[in-house]
């Protein structure tokens, strides 16, 4: 581990830092990708702002635990510091897989085998801490991160060691810099010094019961006050009886309240939860928890977002009225207070209008649940059951939210219930019947690429087409798109690896007979086409974990008509050329220019021709004769052929920008 200090320089001439390579944003510092100049190696760049620190000391006593530190599997290490006037640079190990409770989010269900997994990886990082008499203190998911994009391969590294402290030191808290809704409640009790690893032993027990259930045991509705909360915390009363505990193992639940123990001195250390019966379960559920499969996580995560932002705006204020006038007084309450009341307004209306808080939020509960049902394109009923559901006191905007997927049946009914006006039966036949001669031209078009080209392979079930319709739709939300988008991708897998390698096989059945038929052969490495390609990557591994992986980076030239590509990256395996087949994997197939390119890139690296299948979710004529035009014999299996280009090369009717609606990166 090194450590230089001076001039930007020096950081300049080792690393290059990523244009658009922003990882995360803090009070007092930001996170960006950077890359090796020798070596390649990616790595996390931690940058902070002299101007915004208080206590000039903080960097340097970040840095010093650190090196105390030392390599360990489940904490990220730091690689090397420099300090300029303005900047202190952290060059730390790079965990490509994000944060645990995005990817969860990302991933969608999952269970309770999958929890134990992460939090054995925390507690093994924690017994090392406490081992070494250091505490971490700022324990919370944004500090949880994880060294794959595969769930099946991920493994969890504590991260931010800006608040540790050692114990030995026996320093007062310094509650202002702590995220408040994961600290112990004796770190509240004023000049409380007696702390030890038990505290991050709380914050555990809070990640866990949210990891299980989705919401904040001390806030389950989302919606109390940083004081309500802290007072709770402080009470240290909480419950497991909501629907989301009933399939969760008793051996968890009393995990989570030795955690939750309000006494310091009860609760269980690092190194009694490591060897508790929990962690030695081997047989626990493999389904989905409740929580996880009615997407809890994301709205948990939506509101932990905000109360981050409100406290993000308070404190870079403060470091502002600080730097013009150290002698300020500085009220950080004051300062959030306008974002308060912002926040606190949509609960105000609802109080008034239904009498109370517990109305309110009863209220929000049955909207929410309402919405989770009417979203869902497989949720049959009758059209008096969405009347019923229609006519109840919700506002415009929320029915509108409620038919934001955009089922039609449901449309039609709201208009009919609003309006008191039916649809004249001709009127809907006439639009049916030119949507049906749309599709029929479609058809047309589709079939006569598959007679040209017998190498294209379009996928036409029904789960396909209904899944499409979901995506396209415009007014669909981030979560829903990625939703709909993963469903999909998975069934595209599946299709792309059968048209891979096989291996014919026979096998006995469960009732002794005897069955024929084809095997997938694991002799296949699958290409992402980044950034896009990446959600379509993670669905080929979910279906075959254990396949090598590649990544090349091409982007269009927006700037230009042809908005031709342009080659950034190739990191490809050595033995790329040795593997039966080589699946590039890329959402879209526009003009042809990046597939090509892609294409061009693995020929040159030995694999043969015949052996590259390119899977996309949606292509269009134009792409799919440029890239048989100069390879034809490649495989192409899409989910869908589109129409056309329009004049900025996009397909339509399409559905916009894959990677944007699916990262959720659309501004």
């Amino acid at each position: 581990m090194g450590a230089c200090s001076g001039h930007a320089l020096a950081l300049e001439e080792t690393y290059v830092i990523e244009s658009d390579g922003l990882l995360g944003r803090g009070a007092h510092s930001k996170v960006l990708r950077g890359r090796h100049k020798q070596t390649g190696d990616l790595v996390a760049i931690k940058m902070m702002f002299h101007s915004t620190m208080v206590d000039q000391s903080e960097w340097q006593e970040e840095i010093a635990l650190l090196k105390q530190l030392g390599p360990h599997p489940n904490i990220i290490q730091l690689i090397e510091s420099y300090e300029t006037e303005e900047y202190v640079y952290l060059v730390m190990e790079l965990a490509e897989g994000g944060e645990l409770f995005q990817m969860l989010v990302r991933d969608g269900a999952y269970s309770e085998a999958v929890a134990q997994q992460y939090i054995r990886d925390i507690l093994t990082a924690l017994v090392y801490l406490h081992e070494k008499g250091i505490v971490h203190r700022d324990l919370k998911p944004e500090n949880l991160l994880l060294t794959s994009k595969h769930a099946g391969r991920a493994h969890v590294k504590l991260a931010d060691f800006s608040m540790a402290a050692i114990v030995t030191n026996k320093r007062l808290a310094a509650r202002d810099g702590l995220t408040w809704a994961y600290c112990a409640p004796e770190l509240f009790e004023e000049n409380y010094t007696e702390y030890d690893g038990k505290c991050d032993m709380w914050s555990l027990g809070i990640i866990m019961y949210i990891l299980l259930s989705a919401v904040h045991p001390f806030d389950p509705y989302g919606r109390h006050s940083k004081d309500t909360i802290v007072q709770a915390i402080r009470r240290g009363t909480f419950t497991m009886d909501s629907e989301s505990w009933t399939d969760i193992s008793s051996q968890a639940k009393d995990l989570i309240t030795r955690m939750l123990t309000k006494n310091p001195s009860e609760r269980i250390s690092s190194q009694e939860a490591l060897v508790h019966p929990w962690l030695e379960l081997t047989d626990l559920s493999s389904l989905p928890l409740q929580s996880s499969v009615r997407g809890d996580l994301t709205t948990y995560l939506k509101a932990m977002h905000q109360r981050f932002r409100v406290s993000v705006i308070a404190t870079m204020a403060a470091a502002r009225i600080a730097s013009k006038s150290p002698s300020a007084s500085i009220d950080l309450k004051e300062i959030a207070l306008e974002e308060d009341r912002k926040n606190a307004n949509a609960l105000r209306r609802a109080v008034e209008k239904l009498g109370s808080e517990e109305a309110a939020q009863q209220y929000q509960i049955r909207f929410q649940s309402l919405s989770r049902s009417i979203k869902d394109p497989e949720f049959a009923m009758a059209d008096d059951m969405i009347k019923e559901l229609l006519n109840k006191d919700f506002s415009q905007n929320e029915i509108r939210q409620l038919l934001h997927v955009g089922c039609g049946r449901i449309i039609r009914v709201e208009k009919e219930l609003r309006t008191g006006v039916k649809e004249p039966l001709p009127a809907i036949n006439a639009r049916n019947k030119v949507t049906k001669m749309k599709e029929k031209r479609q058809r047309t078009v589709t079939s006569s690429l598959e007679a040209t080209y017998p190498n294209l392979e379009v996928l036409h079930m029904k789960s396909i087409k209904s899944l499409h319709v979901m995506l396209r739709d415009k007014r669909s939300t981030h979560a829903q798109f990625k939703h709909y988008a993963d469903r999909l991708m998975r069934i595209l897998a599946e299709e792309a690896l059968a048209a891979c390698a096989v291996d014919r096989c026979t096998v006995w059945t469960a009732t002794g007979s005897e069955y024929s038929g084809m095997r997938p052969n694991n002799n296949v490495c699958v290409v992402s086409i980044v950034r896009a390609g990446d959600s379509l990557l993670d669905a080929v591994l979910h279906c075959s974990p254990n396949l090598a992986v590649g990544k090349i980076l091409i982007q269009r030239n927006e700037t230009t008509v042809e908005k031709a590509p342009v080659l950034f990256y190739t990191k490809l395996p050595p033995r790329i050329a040795t593997y039966d087949r080589v699946l590039l994997v890329d959402p879209m197939l526009a003009t042809g220019g990046s597939a090509n390119m892609a294409i061009q890139t693995v020929l040159q690296a030995g694999v043969e021709e015949s052996n590259i299948i390119f899977a996309n979710v949606v292509s269009c004529p134009e792409g799919i004769r440029a890239v048989f035009a100069a390879h034809p014999n490649v495989t192409i299996v899409t989910a869908a052929v589109d129409q056309e280009l329009n004049e900025s090369k996009y397909i339509v009717p399409g559905l916009g920008d894959y990677g944007d609606r699916y990262y959720d990166t659309t501004y």
